[in-house]
């Protein structure tokens, strides 16, 4: 797999809560993937972990998934 570049920043935002509707194992192996992104593919990434949330979030509560990209924005302008 061809490295990712450096010189972009990445930020990762995940929820901290389990699809309930998927088997264990497959939750398991999106948290495993989740941070095998963080620590070995791109390890300077900033990871945001979103309290309470799953995949249902953007539908139900979409500030709660989208405040942290407006802020990340926000901070990336007064650059």
């Amino acid at each position: 797999m061809k490295p990712f570049p450096y010189n972009i920043s990445v930020t990762v935002i995940t929820g901290n809560y389990y699809d309930e509707q998927l088997p264990s194992s497959l939750n398991k192996a999106w948290a495993k993937s989740q941070q095998h992104l963080i620590s070995t593919l791109h390890p300077g990434s900033h990871h945001i972990v979103v309290n309470g949330a799953d995949h249902h979030m953007l539908y139900r509560k979409p500030l709660a998934v989208s405040e942290p990209i407006r802020k990340l924005i926000h901070q990336w302008r007064r650059r």
